[in-house]
């Protein structure tokens, strides 16, 4: 392997075979220059480059980070391929230590950050908050970083936007976004706060999450209704019209903003997740 650029004390560019790779290793980069050679057994970690872009904002992002930072992200981020079961991308360690170094300073400097639809996150992600949630006690544990809780809801973000292979998931703010909307307009229309812990939320939550990802495609056809779904949510919102408003208002916030319709069988779902939530 030769140097292509020195990016740190610890951090290498380097080309192998037509290839660009970083490597990271405890003073890798000491009294290195471009066109050095570097032995194996002084590498503790490869990564490998697919493209100009990430190579730009990875190289960014080392030269801002110090080695400690990026083995607590390796951990963490070898920790979570594993509970995951799912691979995450080239970038993901790289962003995620950048994160950590952010997280260190802000809290030191006492700056508030705004939680992120942590409820909302929780239940569209259950297996990424477990990992966030262990993620932040590793921090706080290992290195007495003193992270509050609402940091597990900018690590879930990390993990979801770090995963390779589902398509939906770099929309995960944008879904967030749409469920808070949806939560305001029944709290909003019901006059009441929902209790985000009630397992009656969770079912809301879980159901209106599967329904926008099932719904969320190119086409965003309208499912067909059977006559006798037409027949039952006729009756049933005649019963329960304050809840039968609030359906309304959602499916308006849906078609305007994110251009989502749905037909008779998912409003009388709805209503059903909102009678259970009013009572």
């Amino acid at each position: 392997m030769r140097i292509v650029q020195s990016l740190n004390q610890n951090a290498l560019l380097v080309s192998d075979e037509g290839q660009e790779f970083i490597i990271i290793g405890k003073g890798i980069g000491y009294g290195k220059k471009k066109g050095d050679l570097v032995e194996n057994e002084e590498v503790s970690k490869y990564y490998k480059i697919k493209n100009s872009e990430n190579e730009q904002r990875v190289q960014a992002i080392l030269e801002e980070l110090d080695e400690e930072v990026v083995l607590m992200a390796e951990r963490i981020a070898k920790h979570a391929q594993e509970a995951l079961q799912k691979e995450l991308n080239e970038s993901f360690i790289f962003s995620l230590a950048a994160h950590i170094k952010f997280t260190e300073e802000k809290y030191r400097q006492d700056i508030e950050i705004p939680e992120p639809f942590h409820y909302e996150l929780r239940y569209l992600y259950p297996k990424e908050y477990k990992v966030a949630e262990w993620a932040v006690d590793f921090l706080n544990s290992e290195y007495n970083m003193n992270l509050p809780k609402v940091e597990i809801s900018f690590f879930i973000l990390h993990f979801v936007n770090g995963l390779l292979e589902n398509e939906q998931v770099s929309n995960a703010v944008e879904l967030s976004e749409m469920l808070n909307d949806l939560v305001e307009i029944v709290e909003h229309s019901l006059g009441c706060s929902l209790d985000r812990n009630s397992l009656e939320f969770s079912r809301f939550i879980i159901h209106i999450r599967y329904f926008i990802l099932r719904t969320n495609n190119k086409e965003k056809k309208i499912r067909k209704n059977s006559e006798n779904m037409d027949k039952l949510y006729g009756m049933t919102t005649a019963i329960y019209p304050k809840e039968y408003a609030v359906v309304h208002e959602m499916k308006q916030l849906l078609k305007q903003m994110y251009g989502i319709e749905f037909g008779a069988a998912e409003d009388f779902y709805l209503l059903l997740h909102l009678v259970r939530l009013s009572n």
